[in-house]
């Protein structure tokens, strides 16, 4: 007779059958393995390292500081020598007495010789030319002249313009029974695996309302509530690029030119994995040309995030795949063109986002927490960003 105890034909006989878990405890891997080792949110991340704000009204003003008007489109010329120039209502404003213009690309040079009173007309007379300005000409400052002797010229002062957005109240809470909480479970003690789920998931919504926010304002409850304007927001379609599914290279240079125009010469592209794709398909297509996607930008300088570094002609574009915008069949073809220089975290004065425990009625057996944060997002001079959409295939230049 064999003995019920001991090992016969390969298996484990025991007195209630091979299976029964009291007599054969598995091994379970003490581990939960992510389905995003790195961060979901990036953009939260980076700008966590960045510099940010702090504010003390919900909301709050962003100052921003353009250079002064240096050309004008001549809409009408009256009179001879000295002539009347009409420009764009209020963009006269910035001409003095004294000032020299020139006519691009001509050698025909005027001096100022009335200033506005009306934002949009001004008299010039010629100088060192006989030829008069015409309408759709381009006055471009060229310097300044005056007389010996002379006194000081009109004062010319400019305002900052002004935009505003609004602090969000951010909230994800979490709970477990006392029974639950006293469980030994896999992969590791529920209480501690409840919180760091829930932050994930509060910082996955902040990270997209950051990208897709609108800012908004609701006075009709008992209190206020608000949302934050995001990327998608500030970065209008006036620097908006639709590539209506396709990117050939002699289009992505265009417009790669009128990225880097203003601000740095060093911008992030935010992006699915879908334009990633096809930026990499206009680099394989023109392989004679130098596309270096290779490079990781310094890992101290990107706070331990993987960023690809793509030198072009006008500037560095750095290149960050965002596994959010992946998930989504639309999002994963766009992407943002940012200068993280004008851009911030912003956060109402002693309400960062916190890890609010004890949450529970006094009556409950259980555990209840919340993660809380007020915060908000500033971005300045949206023509130094840009969005990208509908890059969905590589086009073959013509």
């Amino acid at each position: 007779m064999t003995n019920p105890h001991t090992l016969g034909g390969g298996t484990m006989n025991g007195p209630v059958g091979a299976n029964d878990r009291d007599f054969r405890p598995r091994n379970i891997h003490e581990m939960a393995f992510k389905l995003w080792p790195t961060s979901p949110t990036p953009f939260t991340y980076m700008t966590s390292k960045l510099p940010s704000r702090t504010v003390d009204d919900p909301e709050y003003k962003i100052f921003e500081w353009r250079l002064p008007q240096f050309l004008w489109a001549v809409a009408n010329v009256a009179g001879a020598d000295p002539y009347t120039i009409t420009v764009a209502a209020g963009e006269a404003y910035g001409i003095k007495v004294g000032d020299v213009l020139e006519v691009e690309g001509t050698n025909q040079q005027y001096i100022v010789t009335v200033a506005t009173a009306d934002g949009q007309t001004f008299t010039v007379a010629a100088w060192a030319t006989v030829a008069a300005p015409a309408i759709g000409d381009n006055f471009a400052w060229v310097g300044s002249a005056y007389e010996e002797g002379s006194r000081s010229p009109s004062a010319i002062s400019r305002l900052h313009s002004v935009v505003y957005n609004y602090t969000q109240i951010f909230k994800d809470s979490t709970e477990i029974t006392g029974t639950a909480d006293s469980t030994r479970m896999r992969p590791k003690k529920p209480w501690p695996q409840q919180k760091a789920e829930c932050l994930e998931r509060y910082l996955m919504k902040h990270e997209k309302a950051l990208m897709r926010g609108i800012r908004n304002e609701d006075l009709s409850g008992d209190h206020p509530k608000r949302t934050l304007g995001g990327l998608e927001f500030f970065i209008t379609s006036t620097y908006a690029k639709d590539w209506a599914g396709s990117m050939s290279l002699t289009d992505l240079e265009d417009q790669l030119q009128t990225l880097f125009h203003y601000g740095s010469k060093d911008k992030l592209f935010l992006c699915g994995n879908t334009a990633i794709k096809i930026l990499n398909r206009v680099a394989r297509n023109h392989a004679a040309l130098n596309f270096d996607f290779t490079n990781n930008m310094n890992t101290d300088e990107s706070f331990g995030l993987t960023i690809k570094e793509w030198v072009t002609p006008f500037g560095i574009l750095r290149l960050m795949p965002h596994d959010l915008m992946s998930e989504s069949a639309v999002y994963t073809k766009d992407g943002y063109c940012l200068d993280m220089k004008y851009v911030q975290r912003v956060k109402l004065r002693g309400r960062d986002t916190k890890w609010h425990g004890k949450a529970e009625e006094n009556d409950r057996d259980g555990k209840k927490g919340y993660y809380q944060g007020e915060l908000g997002f500033s971005l300045a001079l949206p023509e130094v960003h840009q969005k990208w959409t509908d890059i969905e295939n590589y086009a073959p230049d013509a």
